[in-house]
C-alpha cells in the first residue's frame, strides 16, 4: 500500500462533471482484471483499488459496465457488511447486485448520456412516447409511428 494524489474522472465529455482531486491510499492493484458478465468475463484491464476517507473506490482502464460482485471483490474489496455499494452503471448491475441487498436506487446523474431518457432532446424522432407521455397511442387507437434503424414504422 502507498499513498498518492491523483485526479479521478472528467473523462467522457463537455457534460461531464469536473475532475475530483483525491489523496488516495492505492489498497489492490490487478493486471488484466476481468468481470463476471452472465457466465462470462469481461475485460477490465489495468484496475485499482482506491480507499480515501473511508470510502472504497475500484477505477479500471477499460472502460465497462459493472455486472457482476466479483468486479469489485476481485480487487481485494469486502463487500460483507457494505451499508451502500454505489456502481456507475445503467442497468446491467442489477443481476450481480439484487440478491442480497435490501433495496437498489437508479440516479439519473449528468452525463453524456443520462439515464431518464424522457428528458433527452430527440432530433429524429418525435416525443410521443412512454415515458414522455403516459399512453402514446392515440385517442382512435392509431399505434404511434416510431424511427428505428432509420425508417420509420408503425408500432404494434
Amino acid at each position: 500500500m502507498y499513498r498518492r494524489s491523483i485526479r479521478l474522472g472528467s473523462k467522457c465529455g463537455p457534460t461531464s462533471a469536473g475532475p475530483l482531486d483525491l489523496d488516495v491510499e492505492v489498497t489492490g492493484v490487478v493486471d488484466n482484471h476481468t468481470g463476471g458478465a452472465w457466465g462470462g468475463r469481461i475485460p477490465m484491464g489495468l484496475s485499482v483499488w482506491l480507499r480515501t476517507g473511508g470510502i472504497d473506490i475500484a477505477v479500471c482502464s477499460i472502460r465497462t459496465q459493472l455486472i457482476e460482485r466479483d468486479s469489485l471483490t476481485g480487487l481485494g474489496i469486502d463487500l460483507d457488511g457494505k451499508r451502500l455499494i454505489v456502481v456507475k452503471s445503467s442497468n446491467h448491475y442489477q443481476t450481480g447486485f439484487r440478491p442480497g441487498s435490501d433495496a437498489l436506487w437508479h440516479v439519473n446523474s449528468p452525463g453524456a448520456l443520462p439515464s431518464d431518457f424522457s428528458s433527452l432532446p430527440y432530433t429524429k424522432r418525435d416525443t410521443n412516447y412512454y415515458p414522455r407521455v403516459q399512453n402514446p397511442w392515440a385517442e382512435d387507437g392509431t399505434p404511434p409511428t416510431i424511427l428505428f434503424g432509420g425508417k420509420t414504422v408503425t408500432a404494434n
